[in-house]
């Protein structure tokens, strides 16, 4: 059986509900089953439930930082793949650090968002983890 966008889950992590409300409408046209944290212990409650095919976390929070939630994710639940998304100006070496496994995601995305990259990061992720994971049919 052929798995569709609606099966998989996203996980979307950031402490500003203004940012949480946008990228659900965003991803909401897609098609995904949507869910929102606003701080680390929502983000764990949800984790711990469901399986998510990609977690997007903002970097900078007031309880625990993206990266440290991502590193979590990574330990726990390596078949995720990891977006970071942030408004923080962050080094230009951030390819550098995500292949050093100095940041925990696998991809990195600056805050404003581009709405059409965004949809086809979640796109590629999506593809990546049915790949990893063999869901993929080629029925």
């Amino acid at each position: 059986m052929e798995r569709t966008a609606k099966q998989h889950a996203v996980l979307i992590v950031d402490d500003e509900p203004s940012v949480l409300k946008a990228l659900n409408r965003l991803l909401r046209d897609e098609d995904y089953r949507v869910y929102t944290a606003g701080n680390y212990d929502e983000a764990m409650t949800h984790l711990t439930q469901t399986q998510f095919a990609v977690v997007i976390s903002d970097y900078r929070m007031p309880d625990v930082s993206g990266d440290d939630l991502l590193a979590i994710v990574q330990s726990r639940f390596p078949q995720t793949m990891r977006v970071m998304l942030s408004g923080t100006a962050l080094s230009r070496s951030v390819p550098q650090t995500i292949a050093a496994g100095v940041l925990h995601c696998q991809i990195f995305l600056s805050k404003p968002w581009n709405d059409d990259d965004l949809r086809r990061t979640v796109r590629e992720c999506i593809a990546q983890f049915e790949t990893a994971n063999g869901a993929v049919s080629n029925s």
